[in-house]
């Protein structure tokens, strides 16, 4: 038996003297008993275009050679993934030709568990020979010529495509599937012919067809995964494959009963459809999807499909990635880069989140954090179409511990600077860019190129088949920023709304869909705000100050973004989120972001808010343990419901205060038949923060909405969330003032009918 090269050695290869720099004839000399590496494209001179089938070796073998002298030849990606073919017996003297070609059954990967498919030809980065004996004897080859083998041209399927190795839930004593409502079903199989392009739904197709127990059927879109596992290096995270690729199938009942099933399998325009056992599914009727309330257009909810709606208000982060350049640089924060840890710094943020009270969290599918697809020579990504398994495996991880914690995931799909050449511009390293092979000269026909529009839905197609099912998802937003594009006007729209119809085709479990803008409250698209694809509006909520003006405090723009009569955008009745904040887009004064973060949640509150804002800057909170406001919020809230009842609505009032000091404060309330929610804030903290002398007491003119009777009133402490008053009021009815305890910088305070 002839020494098997180990991965490992080739790491450590041993490079030969008196190799030749052209394809022409070469002397090479082999000692053992390291393996011994010859590259085509270094060594033999010879750069190879295109994807290659295998290689083609002739090559003079002397006598003296050891008896158990081995040949194999190789290939390998950009990334250094490796592959190799052996041949099976030792090198005798003389002439030898031999063909190595690079398929599915020739080829292994060394050293982690992966199988060879066509379309890593696409990614062929290099390739060559490997030798190696036991004897430390030196031996001189000549190499006579090594030939590349062109791949041959794919030819129509001439019987309808076979699927193999299928795996599924468990049996049942049927020899039926057998599922739980709200829990993940998944099959895995393979193609018998792989396809040259796995991602390519064009050209293959997998998709699970569904009949429900109440009659309707729903088409579930297969997706390839390669299992991946990912290692923590401490500031790096290595992802490795950990087994061969297969297509895979998620489903999430909501309905218990008898579920028919069938696979159609579409290759080369030959179609098939396989039976499969029918899926029995036992438990309650399960519907935990956020969604836009069907009653209360303005604020998401929970049960849609069992009858039982759930008022989900959000209180988020967000934490764009893992790490912002701009908060370490900003000297006012005192913060510290993050290791690039990718998923095991998020299991540390989204742990310390959930544990503060935060039930929502943005996360974006950046070049630089979890996206799918960019610039092939990027570590992991394999430009346009194939997808970087890693990040996708990453993004499973993170979902699926947010559902463990009860948190949801805003999540971005695009990133305004991968289609800008103005801010933050990415333009010069997106693959859809012509100077890096794409189709789009300028990063506006990102929106308009029929070929970009194709890429796209290749992708899209795939994150919902790999990630819909999930009720870790709050809602896809489809845009970060998208007024910073390149896209404007009547090009955004109608980007925006053909992209929203297609995720609303493919995507069955009826996530909302958006799109976000910079600035503030006044910069959105209001053809896109008013336009039923857009199912909720995301906003940033920024107050950079120009000099000789004071500028808004966050309160009142966080305010005024829903009820500003003239361009607020409760209007539109829908749900608004404030996903950015944090005095400007570069920062401010520490003691005025404490106040900001601090107040924000309760400002978005009592103004009518679907969620609370979004603080942008994670890394200071999390270095610093600024989780407090987490906590305060989601206590004070815990039980309340701020929708709107069929016999009574609910709405925003502002309020007047004072304290006995006689300073003004910053006021108001949401108010729902029976019940208010109010809160109060010095107005001078409010806009810079810092120390606040306490005052003794404080009066709150409610107006004389309010009728006679037994009135209950509890007094909040807003950062610990807990009452520390609260007494019975017997209202004569008219004018209604509350009186209370204090405060140095905020109040919160409840006030109901006993």
């Amino acid at each position: 038996m002839p020494l098997r090269p180990d991965r490992s050695l080739c790491f450590l290869l041993l490079l030969l003297s008196g190799f030749a720099t052209t394809t022409a004839a070469t002397t090479l000399t082999v000692r053992g008993p390291l393996t011994s590496i010859w590259d085509l494209q270094r060594d033999g001179g010879q750069a190879v275009a295109g994807p290659i089938a295998g290689l083609r070796v002739r090559l003079q073998i002397p006598a003296d050679a050891p008896a158990d002298l081995g040949i194999g030849a190789w290939c390998s990606d950009r990334h250094g993934r490796w592959f190799q073919s052996l041949h099976e017996r030792s090198l005798a003297a003389g002439e030898h030709e031999i063909t190595f070609p690079f398929a599915v059954d020739t080829l292994s990967s060394e050293p982690w568990p992966d199988a060879w498919r066509p379309d890593l030809g696409e990614r062929i980065h290099r390739s060559g020979l490997l030798f190696w004996t036991t004897s430390d004897r030196a031996c001189r080859i000549r190499l006579e010529q090594v030939v590349p083998l062109p791949r041959p041209p794919s030819g129509g399927a001439s019987q309808p495509p076979r699927l193999t190795d299928l795996v599924g839930p468990a049996l049942n004593s049927n020899g039926h599937w057998q599922g739980q409502t709200g829990q993940r079903l998944e099959w895995r199989c393979r193609p018998e012919r792989w396809p040259a392009d796995p991602y390519d739904n064009e050209r293959f197709q997998l998709n699970l067809l569904v009949g429900r127990p109440d009659g309707v059927t729903e088409r579930i879109a297969a997706f390839l995964q390669v299992p991946m596992h990912l290692v923590d290096r401490g500031d790096d995270v290595q992802d490795l494959p950990d087994g061969p690729p297969r297509y895979v199938v998620r489903y999430r009942p909501r309905w218990p009963g008898a579920y028919e099933l069938a696979l159609e399998v579409t290759q080369a325009d030959r179609t098939r459809l396989i039976a499969l056992p029918a899926c029995q599914v036992d438990g309650p009727v399960w519907d935990d999807y956020i969604r836009v309330d069907a009653d209360d257009p303005r604020f998401f909810s929970t049960g849609r499909d069992t009858g039982a709606s759930r008022h989900f208000w959000p209180i988020g982060l967000n934490i764009r990635s893992v790490n912002d350049t701009r908060s370490s640089r900003n000297q006012n924060f005192h913060s510290r880069l993050t290791p690039t840890r990718g998923l095991f710094a998020y299991l540390a943020y989204l742990e310390r989140f959930a544990a503060a009270g935060g039930t929502a969290a943005e996360i974006w599918m950046s070049s630089w954090n979890l996206a799918l697809e960019w610039r092939a020579d990027w570590p992991g990504y394999h430009g346009l179409g194939a997808y970087h398994q890693g990040n996708a495996a990453a993004l499973d991880r993170i979902l699926d511990r947010a559902a463990e914690l009860g948190v949801r995931i805003n999540l971005v799909i695009y990133n305004h600077g991968m289609a800008s050449h103005r801010t933050d511009r990415e333009w010069h390293d997106s693959p859809f860019n012509t100077a890096l092979g794409g189709m789009a000269k300028e990063s506006v026909e990102f929106f308009t190129h029929p070929d970009a529009l194709r890429m796209q839905e290749r992708l899209r197609r795939y994150i919902v088949a790999r990630y819909a099912d999930h009720p870790a998802i709050l809602g896809w937003k489809l845009f970060s920023e998208i007024n910073l594009t390149a896209a404007k006007g009547t090009v955004r729209y109608g980007w925006f709304v053909a992209a929203v119809e297609r995720w609303r085709s493919l995507d069955v479990y009826g996530h909302p869909c958006t799109v976000h803008w910079a600035g503030d409250y006044k910069r959105p698209d209001h053809s896109i705000c008013a336009a039923p694809q857009a199912d909720y509006l995301c906003i940033d909520a920024y107050h950079g100050r120009k000099r000789g003006r004071k500028g808004k405090i966050l309160a009142q723009l966080i305010s005024d973004g829903i009820l500003d009569p003239d361009q607020g955008l409760g209007r539109y009745d829908k749900p608004v989120l404030v996903t950015e904040f944090g005095g400007s887009s570069k920062g401010c004064p520490e003691p005025q972001l404490i106040a900001e973060h601090r107040s924000g949640p309760w400002a978005a509150l009592i103004s009518g808010n679907a969620g609370s804002p979004m603080l942008w800057w994670w890394e200071w909170v999390d270095q610093h343990g600024h989780w407090q406001p987490y906590t305060g919020i989601s206590r004070f809230l815990a039980g309340e419901d701020l929708r709107s009842r069929p016999d009574a609505a609910s709405f925003a009032a502002r309020l007047q205060a004072t304290d006995d000091r006689g300073r003004r404060l910053w006021s108001g309330a949401w108010v729902r038949s029976g019940r208010l929610l109010g809160y109060c804030a010095d107005r001078q903290w409010l806009r810079v923060g810092g120390p606040i002398d306490s005052s003794d007491s404080l009066e709150i003119w409610v107006g004389d909405r309010i009728a006679a009777g037994e009135l209950v009133v509890q007094w909040w402490d807003p950062d610990s969330g807990r009452v520390i008053a609260e007494r019975s009021i017997q209202h004569p009815g008219g004018k209604l003032t509350l009186t209370g305890p204090g405060c140095a910088e905020h109040r919160a305070f409840k006030l109901w009918r006993e």
